[in-house]
């Protein structure tokens, strides 16, 4: 039987990454099969995992629809990095098209708060209305 562990908050530095590392190092050393999934862009977690910085696919490619996640499996994760970001952006840019810049609806359809979205905008360097 599979099970899910999540690991996630908004803020950086509540070790995150080092709680995964920890969790699948004794998953694994416990004789479990462990599939950890980066969601970083700055891919610290498949650093730990030995895993190069321009390998491909990446959790990027399977969000985009480029790959599917059982492709982008190297060595016991899905590795991430800045390809990340950039499907954030598209899919953000998509979605804003699609409701015609309203920023309160888009942020509705992406699931989260309007002064979130803004601040991925400013980020982005994009113009908000």
């Amino acid at each position: 039987m599979a099970h899910k562990i999540a690991v996630l908050s908004q803020k950086g530095g509540t070790g995150k990454t080092t709680a995964v590392r920890h969790l699948a190092d004794v998953f694994r050393r416990s004789g479990l099969d462990v599939l950890a999934i980066d969601l970083d862009p700055q891919g610290n977690l498949s650093d730990y995992f030995d895993v190069e910085p321009s390998v491909e696919p990446t959790i990027g490619d399977v969000l985009t629809g480029r790959a599917t996640a059982a492709e982008a499996v190297h060595d016991g994760i899905i590795p991430s990095n800045l390809s990340l970001a950039e499907a954030e952006r598209r899919h953000i840019a998509a979605v804003l098209h699609a409701h015609d810049g309203d920023v309160p609806r888009a942020a509705a359809v992406l699931g989260v708060a309007r002064s979130t979205l803004y601040k991925k905008l400013r980020v982005m360097g994009n113009e908000t209305p």
